[in-house]
């Protein structure tokens, strides 16, 4: 995955990451089936690479936006992946709320970028969707001013 994303990524003009495939994969794999007559089974994990991070490394002019779905409050989290990944906006929501993340129609996520937080009440996912690109589409005459003062 991470080979189809970078070989496009520098040149679109926006680029929505909705979630990591998966963070961590076993180190090994299993040559055959694991049996219960085998006996107990012990997993080690590895961390994968993390593809948002390497777009966020060699950004050009485009924007790059991320997501936070974090248990509690996901403002801290999300506010330091906006820098450490260097990321234009974020999406940030508390998936352990029974009317938001997963498994329900709907969502309350913040919007986080270089500006601030904008708190978003509780929407359809649809609605959230549309919020986002909104946003984004608001963050990209900024980038394209700032891309052409500099050449």
């Amino acid at each position: 995955m991470a080979r189809a994303v970078n070989d496009g990524a520098l040149k679109q003009d926006a680029i929505i990451m909705a979630a990591a495939v998966a963070d961590f994969k076993p180190r090994r794999m299993a040559k055959k089936k694991h049996k219960k007559a085998d006996g107990a089974l012990e997993i080690e994990f590895v961390r994968t690479k993390d593809i948002l991070a390497g777009l966020g490394r060699r950004k050009g002019r485009g924007l790059l936006v991320g997501f936070a779905a974090e248990t509690g409050d996901p403002l801290p989290g999300a506010t330091d992946k906006l820098r450490r990944k260097n990321l234009d906006l974020v999406v940030a929501n508390d998936v352990s709320q029974a009317d938001a993340g997963f498994e329900v129609e709907t969502n309350r996520v913040h919007l986080v970028d270089s500006a601030g937080v904008e708190s978003l009440p509780l929407l359809s996912k649809d609605e959230v969707a549309e919020r986002i690109l909104d946003r984004l589409v608001g963050l990209l005459p900024k980038r394209r001013s700032k891309a052409k003062t500099k050449n």
